[in-house]
């Protein structure tokens, strides 16, 4: 198998003979990535039209993209879904989010599952 180096300026990124891009910082996304990314997307859409069920699949199945590839899921999407039942947490709609002592507190609407998450005042 013969790989490119990185750094070095003008060759791109590195391929190996399976035309996978091995990635470095800064560089694009790969395909689990864009996946995860497109069903959080449609995860969205489908709290918005209030289909709870179609958005738990949506999330289970990112999370499980995330795992088998080792990718994990960003802090963004990792928020903004319930860890006990896998529901897009929406503010108003399936969350509650209140502001306690130096800490954000969103609890689910569907199953009442709690997360705390820290910031700075």
């Amino acid at each position: 198998m013969r790989v490119g180096r990185v750094s070095d300026p003008g060759t791109g990124p590195a391929v190996d003979d399976n035309a996978f891009v091995l990635r470095s910082p800064g560089t694009r996304m790969g395909i689990p990535e864009e996946r995860i990314e497109r069903l959080f997307g449609l995860a969205r859409e489908a709290v918005v039209d209030d289909e709870y069920d179609r958005a738990r699949e949506y999330v289970r199945l990112a999370r499980r993209i995330a795992e088998r590839n080792r990718c994990g899921v960003p802090r963004e999407f990792e928020r903004k879904t319930c860890d006990d039942c896998d529901v897009y947490l929406r503010p108003g709609k399936t969350s509650r989010v209140r502001l306690g002592p130096g800490r954000v507190v969103v609890r689910c609407r569907e199953c009442g599952g709690t997360g705390r998450y820290p910031y700075a005042e």
